[in-house]
C-alpha cells in the first residue's frame, strides 16, 4: 500500500510538472503572438478573453488557477515555480502565494521609487530643454530679421515651427502640472540650466506663453555692463530698419 501511495504521489506531481510548463508555454506564446501584432500591453485584458485556442484544461484540473487569473499577471515569472525532483519546494514558505505576492509588492514599490527619482530628473531636464529650444528659435528669428538681406521667407519658417514646437509644449507642461497635484509628487516644475550653455544667453528673451500662465514663472531683467558684446551688438543692428524689425517680431509673437 505504502509503495502504491508513493507512486501516486509521484505521477500526481508529475503531471502537474508538465501542467505548469505547459502554462508557462501558453503564456510565453500568447505574449509573441502580441507582440507580433504590435499590441503588446494594449487593452491585454480583453485580448485574453478569447483565445484563439481551446481554453487549457490544466488551468482547472491541476493547478487551481482560472483563465482570468493568468490574464490579470503581469510576467511569466509568476509561474517560475523552480521544480526540484528531490524535494517538493510547494511545501516551502517562499513558495506560499501569500508570500510570493508580498515579494512581488516589495520589490515593486523599490522599483517605483527608484522610478520616480528618475522621473523627477527627467522633469527638470524637459522644462530645461523646452525654455533652450524657445530661446534658440527667438534668436535665430531675430538674427534673419536683423541680417542685411531680410531673410523674412527664413524668419517665416522659423516662425511656424516656432510655434507649432510652443503649442505641443504648452500641451506637456499642461500634463505636469496635473501630474504635480498628485499627492506624494516630489519633483520640481522649475527649469534648470544645461551644463555647458553660454551663461547668460537667456537673458532678456522673453518667456513663451506657457512659462507664464501654466508654470507662473516670472522674468527677472539682467543689465549687463556695456563692453565687447554691446559693440558688437550695435555693429550687426547697424542700418537696420528697427521699425521693420519690431513690426515683424510683434507678428511673431505666440499667442
Amino acid at each position: 500500500m505504502k509503495e502504491y501511495k508513493d507512486a501516486l504521489e509521484m505521477m500526481t506531481q508529475w503531471r502537474y510538472c508538465i501542467a505548469l510548463d505547459e502554462l508557462g508555454r501558453l503564456v510565453v506564446q500568447r505574449l509573441l503572438e502580441m507582440m507580433k501584432l504590435g499590441a503588446n500591453g494594449v487593452a491585454a485584458g480583453k485580448d485574453w478573453e478569447g483565445p484563439p485556442y481551446p481554453r487549457p484544461c490544466y488551468l482547472t484540473c491541476f493547478i487551481g488557477v482560472t483563465w482570468a487569473e493568468v490574464a490579470n499577471l503581469a510576467s511569466v515569472a509568476e509561474f517560475d515555480l523552480l521544480k526540484d525532483t528531490r524535494t517538493d519546494i510547494r511545501t516551502l514558505p517562499w513558495a506560499e502565494p501569500v508570500r510570493r505576492e508580498a515579494m512581488l509588492l516589495y520589490f515593486g514599490i523599490k522599483r517605483a521609487e527608484e522610478e520616480i527619482q528618475c522621473l523627477n530628473v527627467e522633469i527638470t531636464r524637459l522644462l530645461t530643454f523646452m525654455i533652450d529650444d524657445h530661446v534658440n528659435y527667438f534668436k535665430a528669428i531675430t538674427a534673419c530679421i536683423s541680417a542685411p538681406t531680410n531673410s523674412l521667407g527664413l524668419a517665416h519658417e522659423l516662425s511656424t515651427q516656432w510655434r507649432y514646437r510652443a503649442n505641443i509644449n504648452a500641451g506637456v507642461v499642461e500634463r505636469l502640472v496635473k501630474v504635480s497635484k498628485v499627492v506624494g509628487f516630489t519633483g520640481s516644475l522649475f527649469p534648470g540650466k544645461r551644463e555647458g550653455r553660454e551663461p547668460g544667453y537667456n537673458d532678456n528673451v522673453p518667456f513663451p506663453p506657457w512659462a507664464a500662465t501654466t508654470l507662473g514663472l516670472t522674468q527677472v531683467v539682467i543689465e549687463h555692463e556695456e563692453g565687447n558684446d554691446a559693440e558688437d551688438t550695435k555693429q550687426e543692428l547697424h542700418d537696420v530698419n528697427s521699425d521693420l524689425l519690431e513690426e515683424v517680431m510683434s507678428s511673431l509673437q505666440l499667442s
